[in-house]
């Protein structure tokens, strides 16, 4: 059988079919997690909403059909800590994440 084909892109929907996985700062975010969800057989849409109190953060969701749910989830967090660590390791330019302990270069 082999892996599920990739979506390329997500069929249309109803806005009724599908739930809200995620709230994203910026549209490119967005676009970067919606080829991710699809590259991994999930359909996606992004849906821009309304600015109320319930989305104080960011009026960008994220919405999958609800079986698709727990899968987008899943995968939107380990890219989430994926994007955490390369952003510590590599986006810093101070010394802070290197090892306190060894200050004076002896072992």
């Amino acid at each position: 059988m082999g892996r599920p084909r990739k979506l390329t892109h997500a069929a249309p929907m109803e806005l009724k079919d599908v739930i809200t996985v995620a709230y994203v700062e910026d549209m490119d975010l967005a676009e970067h997690y919606r080829y991710l969800l699809l590259e991994n057989s999930i359909p996606v849409v992004i849906q821009k909403m309304e600015a109320t109190d319930k989305t104080r953060f960011s009026n960008i969701a994220l919405q999958v059909p609800e079986e698709f749910l727990e899968s987008a989830y899943n995968l939107l967090m380990q890219q989430a800590v994926v994007d955490d660590f390369f952003s510590a390791v590599f986006g810093s330019d101070d010394d802070s994440l290197l090892d306190e302990t060894d200050t004076d270069g002896d072992e």
